[in-house]
C-alpha cells in the first residue's frame, strides 16, 4: 500500500462461492499478495458440496466465511456479504479471478482522485490467454445487449486510456459503500447474471459514474461455475436481459428502438433454436414475462424515489452495429 495515499480506508472484499475449489485458493492467494493491506475478506458460500470451504478454512484463517445451506444466487450472496462487512469500500470479486498485486490499490487510488465516480473497474484479461482481454469495462446497446468492451481482443494498448464507462463487471469492481446505501443492493430477482448491468443502469440514473482503470489488472477464467453454454447460463442471461430493459430503459427509447430490440431477440431465438439450449431460451421468455409486473413495480418505486438522469444513462448506451 502506498503510505502517501491520504485517504486510506478499509476495503471489504466479497467473494460469492459455489463449488469453487478449483480456483478459490489462487484467488485468495492473489488477494493476500496485494500491495493494499487494509482489507477485510469475506467469502459467501452458496451451499457448496465440494472442498472449497475446507480449503479456505485450512489455508486462510483471516477469511470470514458466511454459509448458505442452499444456492441462493450471486445477488443474495453479494447482499449478505455487504450486510456483514465493515469497509467504507466494497470490492466484489469472482472466485475464478486472480489479481495482480497493485490491482486493488490502483482502483482505490483512482476512485479517490475521481470524486465524480462511485465505482472503478480495471482491465480484466483472460486467465489462459493473458495477451487477450476479457473485459475493459461493461457496455450496453439500445437493443439491451450488454457486452464487455474489448472481449477476446488481443491487448495491444487499445484500452489503455483511463475513462468513464457504462459500468463495471461485478466479478472485479470496487464500489463506494455509499452507492449501495443510496440506490439499494443487487436485485435478488436476477439470481445470477446481469444483476451488475441492472446496478450499472441504476447508478447512472442517479448520476453515479463508473471509471475504467487500465493499469489495475486481473485475470479471469470466465464462467467457471456454470459454463458458458449451460442451461443455467442461457436461461438467466436471456431472462435477465429483459429484466434490465423493462426496469431501466426509458419507455421512449424502447418505442424508438423497438425494431432493433425485436431484431436482437429474434437473432437470439434463432441462435439457441439451432442448439440443445432452445428449450432453456424458451423458458427464459416465459419466466421473464411472468415476472414483468413485479419488475415494473420495482421500476416505479425506484423512479419516484430518485429523479432519473436519463441523459447520463443515454450517453453511455451504444447503437447495436450487429443489427445493421
Amino acid at each position: 500500500m502506498n503510505p502517501n495515499n491520504p485517504c486510506t480506508q478499509v476495503i471489504s472484499i466479497i467473494i460469492p462461492n459455489w463449488n469453487g475449489a478449483k480456483h478459490i485458493v489462487t484467488c485468495l492467494e492473489s488477494i493476500f499478495a496485494s500491495t493494499y493491506s487494509e482489507l477485510e475478506v469475506i467469502v459467501v458460500d452458496n451451499g457448496s458440496t465440494d472442498k472449497s470451504i475446507e480449503l479456505i478454512t485450512n489455508n486462510f484463517p483471516l477469511v470470514k466465511i458466511l454459509k448458505f445451506q442452499t444456492n441462493k444466487g450471486f445477488s443474495a450472496a453479494v447482499n449478505a456479504g455487504i450486510k456483514n462487512s465493515s469497509g467504507s469500500y466494497i470490492f466484489l470479486l469472482n472466485n475464478d479471478m486472480r489479481l495482480e498485486p497493485h490491482c486493488i490499490e490502483r482502483l482505490y487510488t483512482s476512485l479517490c482522485l475521481n470524486t465524480d465516480c462511485s465505482m472503478a473497474t480495471g482491465k480484466i484479461k483472460r486467465f489462459d490467454r493473458t495477451h487477450y482481454i476479457d473485459s475493459a469495462g461493461d457496455a450496453i446497446t439500445f437493443s439491451c445487449a450488454p457486452f464487455n468492451r474489448g472481449h477476446m481482443q488481443k491487448d495491444v494498448g487499445q484500452f489503455d486510456k483511463e475513462q468513464h464507462v457504462f459500468g463495471g463487471c461485478a466479478g472485479a469492481t470496487l464500489y463506494h459503500r455509499k452507492l449501495f446505501e443510496e440506490i439499494g443492493n443487487f436485485d435478488e430477482d436476477f439470481f445470477a447474471y446481469m444483476e451488475d448491468v441492472d446496478f450499472n443502469c441504476r447508478s447512472l440514473l442517479t448520476t453515479h459514474r463508473a471509471l475504467y482503470v487500465p493499469n489495475a489488472i486481473a485475470y479471469h477464467h470466465g464462467n467457471a461455475t456454470f459454463g458458458t453454454h449451460s442451461f443455467f447460463h442461457v436461461f438467466y442471461t436471456n431472462r435477465n436481459t429483459l429484466f434490465v430493459l423493462f426496469k431501466n430503459f426509458r419507455l421512449k427509447w424502447i418505442f424508438l428502438e423497438l425494431k432493433n430490440i425485436l431484431k436482437h431477440q429474434t437473432k437470439m431465438a434463432h441462435l439457441f433454436s439451432t442448439t440443445d439450449q432452445g428449450f432453456s431460451f424458451f423458458l427464459s421468455r416465459l419466466s421473464a414475462f411472468a415476472k414483468i409486473p413485479r419488475i415494473l413495480i420495482k421500476r416505479h418505486r425506484f423512479m419516484i424515489m430518485h429523479y432519473p438522469n436519463w441523459d447520463l444513462l443515454f450517453s453511455f448506451i451504444e447503437k447495436d452495429t450487429t443489427l445493421t
